[in-house]
């Protein structure tokens, strides 16, 4: 497996992998905010680390950084930007060996190098397969909340998870 930082190029790829791949009743994909969020990849908004194996991508994780979760930061680190996954991806033939775990590890890095040691993920309270792949990645909860929009199966619910990096 070939793991690295997602180029311009890569955008058609990761698209096909998401909305084929990612879509079930725990995951909330609107199609075209995907789309936007992986074309922001080419405009320098977004960043991605992907897996490929044989010329095709595995998985992938999308991140940005800003202060999209503030109100779990303590007091003084409210004003400052974190890092946040914003999609995470693995094709369901290599689901099951840590590609996902190991993306979100590259992720992590890669928004160390840019300063932050604060990184979020959101997910739907019900998805086992994320909950595992953010915890053997070192995330933890930091809280779960009634979210209908976003969540119309299941729990309904949403679970924050956040890594921290220690000095």
């Amino acid at each position: 497996m070939n793991y690295r930082k997602a180029l311009p190029s890569d955008i058609p790829a990761m698209e096909k992998l998401i909305l084929e791949e990612g879509p079930n009743e725990l995951n909330f994909l609107p199609e075209d905010e995907i789309r936007e969020h992986l074309h922001d990849i080419s405009r320098g908004k977004t960043e991605a680390v992907l897996a490929e194996q044989d010329g095709e991508i595995e998985g992938f994780v999308s991140y940005v950084w800003g202060k999209i979760y503030p109100q779990y930061e303590p007091d003084e680190l409210r004003d400052n930007d974190h890092g946040y996954i914003a999609e995470a991806v693995v094709h369901r033939n290599s689901a099951g060996r840590g590609i996902g775990s190991h993306l979100l590890t590259m992720t992590v890095d890669e928004l160390g190098k840019k300063g932050f040691t604060r990184v979020y993920a959101h997910r739907h309270e019900e998805n086992i397969a994320s909950a595992r792949m953010l915890e053997k990645a070192g995330f933890e909860v930091v809280d779960t909340f009634y979210d209908p929009e976003r969540r119309p199966y299941g729990s309904r619910n949403t679970t924050v998870c956040r890594f921290v990096k220690s000095e």
